[in-house]
Order: C-alpha cells, then sequence, then structure tokens
C-alpha cells in the first residue's frame, strides 16, 4: 500500500514538473513592475483567423460552392406566391469546421457590422436587417442569408453572388 503511493507520487512529479517547466518557458517575459493579476494583452481581431483580413467577410474564408436566390412564401393572404429575399450559399466542409462554428463567426460579423456599418461594406450580411441560417448540407454547408423585404433580398443575393465570382477567379 505505502509502495503505490510512492510509485503515484513520482509518477505524478513525473507529469507535472515537464509540464510546468514547458509553461513557464512559453509564458511571456514578465516586466518590472508588472502586477501578478495583469490581464492578458487585448487581441484586436479575436476569433480572427489566418486566413481572414482584417475587411474581409467570414464567408471569403471558406470555397462558395454555389449561390441560389432564398425564395420565402409571400405575405400575401391566400397566395401561394414566393418573394425573393436572399442568397442560400453553399460552402464545401473542410476538416474541423461544423455548422455551429459557422453560425457563430457569422453571428461575430453580424454584431461587428451592426456596432460599425462600415465594416464590412461589400458584405452580403452588411445589408441592414440580415440574418443567417446555418444547417449541415450534403457536400458542406448551407447558409441562407434572409432579408425582410424584396430590395434587400436582392442586395443579399448581388453581393453574395459578387462573393462566389471573386472566388471563381
Amino acid at each position: 500500500m505505502f509502495r503505490s503511493r510512492i510509485a503515484l507520487a513520482a509518477a505524478t512529479l513525473l507529469t507535472v514538473l515537464p509540464a510546468a517547466a514547458f509553461a513557464r518557458e512559453m509564458s511571456p517575459p514578465r516586466h518590472l513592475g508588472s502586477s501578478e493579476h495583469a490581464s492578458p494583452p487585448a487581441m484586436d481581431c479575436e476569433g480572427m483567423t489566418m486566413a481572414q483580413s482584417a475587411s474581409g467577410s467570414v464567408l471569403s474564408e471558406y470555397r462558395i460552392s454555389s449561390v441560389t436566390p432564398y425564395l420565402a412564401d409571400g405575405t400575401a393572404p391566400k397566395s401561394t406566391s414566393k418573394e425573393q429575399l436572399g442568397a442560400v450559399v453553399r460552402v464545401e466542409a473542410q476538416p474541423g469546421l461544423t455548422a455551429q462554428w459557422l453560425q457563430l463567426r457569422l453571428d461575430r460579423e453580424l454584431a461587428a457590422i451592426h456596432q460599425d456599418r462600415g465594416a464590412a461594406v461589400g458584405s452580403p450580411l452588411s445589408v441592414p436587417d440580415a440574418r443567417t441560417t446555418v444547417s449541415p448540407g450534403l457536400d458542406g454547408f448551407v447558409v441562407t442569408i434572409a432579408a425582410p423585404n424584396q430590395a434587400s433580398g436582392r442586395q443579399i443575393l448581388e453581393r453574395a453572388m459578387a462573393l462566389g465570382a471573386q472566388q471563381a477567379r
């Protein structure tokens, strides 16, 4: 019993000490006068990947396989008409990419655009009152960008098609 405790303590020490030494090597150097509980430096572009430019849309980071109009049922009573209210953007699957992660990134971009209207001028998400939904598709993800009216829907579709065409070059 006593030997197993000693062996367990030794194994724990052999595991913890190298990890602590590695963590100390990787931590930034402390400056004289810095407080023990100093907060980490603020990041200018939280959530930004290496491939994303500071002014680009999240959708520009992923390969767009197609862009089609988003058609929704019309609002007129006793009518079965369809209104064009945005765009359906199909994004190819990538290792590690999930629908939840893509939705989070799009939500963050929408929030940034609402705070600063000039943030992403050409983005389909910069159309006022645009909203997104992401769902898994057969070969990737289906991103639906919807608008409250047809005029805004046309703007979203034009910008999404331009984004897809830009990638095709």
